[in-house]
């Protein structure tokens, strides 16, 4: 009911108007026809102007990237134990203490108790070749005749017990000096090294700030080009911020080897963090002010 009220009190100052240049064209002698058509001014003025909204895909949009390298400070490496036997229970007994000491190794290199995880565990069975089986051999015609005559390669059950742990080294140094530590106690399955940042905000934000500069490039290269004097920043997404880690994958190792091979070398080299934005800047009339960029 409120607002049919508010709709009724802005018409009566209409109405007034209407019925008034009414009454006059009737007292001049207007026909009604006349009189009414007079009337319809006083409605059109106090008629309310329409605007469309501006379109929210006008203007200009780009794609902003930023990169910044740096050195990673942070190593992980995950580590294993592999052990092989034809009783599962042996084999897992096995691997239980062998991994035991592998995981005390990399505490006495240094590693905290959190930066130890374990990232894997199977048990499985295979089987696997043993040797040649020699067969009985009656010469060239024989043997051609009877295949069950040749060599045979003789397969035998085992049970695989693997177990892997993710070792997070907070200085990349110590790296080399984790892994050869962890091999030495009886490791003998390396599943991998990444780096990281232990804080890759402040590598984040100054991404963030390159990929905003190099959308402001684009923009005036396409504004100059349509012949806009400046633009107006609309609005801007963020598609978030990245960090490309290099993989180098697993493989195994002689773990009775481990005295006789040098200290293991851990070069991380430099990594990249990238940020992208998407930017969408409309013409303006203005030429300086928050969110404006001159093109000229």
């Amino acid at each position: 009911m409120r607002s049919i009220r508010k709709i009724v009190t802005r018409s009566a100052p209409l109405r007034a108007a209407s019925t008034a240049w009414l009454a006059a064209g009737l007292a001049a002698g207007l026909p009604l026809a006349a009189a009414t058509a007079a009337a319809r001014p006083a409605i059109a003025q106090q008629a309310p102007v329409t605007g469309t909204a501006p379109n929210a895909d006008e203007g200009i949009v780009v794609q902003g990237t930023g990169e910044v390298s740096a050195k990673p400070d942070i190593a992980r490496v995950t580590l294993g134990v592999e052990t092989r036997n034809a009783e599962a229970a042996r084999a897992a007994e096995e691997n239980a203490t062998r991994t035991d000491a592998v995981i005390r190794a990399i505490r006495a290199a240094g590693v905290a108790e959190k930066d130890v995880q374990t990232s894997g565990y199977n048990l499985f069975r295979t089987e696997e070749n043993v040797g040649v089986e020699a067969g009985a051999f009656g010469g060239a015609e024989s043997s051609a005749a009877s295949p069950q005559a040749r060599p045979q390669q003789r397969r035998r059950v085992v049970y695989v017990a693997t177990n892997t742990v993710r070792v997070t080294v907070r200085k990349v140094a110590d790296a080399g000096k984790v892994i050869d530590a962890a091999v030495k106690a009886g490791a003998n399955v390396a599943g991998g090294i990444d780096f990281d940042f232990a804080d890759p905000k402040p590598l984040e934000d100054e991404a963030l700030r390159l990929a905003m500069e190099d959308a402001a490039r684009k923009g005036k290269v396409l504004a100059r080009a349509a012949g806009y004097g400046s633009l107006r920043l609309a609005n801007v997404a963020e598609q978030g911020a990245s960090i490309p880690r290099p993989f180098f994958g697993g493989v195994a190792m002689a773990s009775e080897r481990a005295d006789m091979a040098p200290p293991t070398r851990i070069e991380p080299g430099e990594q990249k963090v990238v940020a992208r934005i998407t930017v969408r800047y409309v013409p303006s009339a203005r030429l300086t002010g928050p969110g404006i960029i001159g093109v000229r």
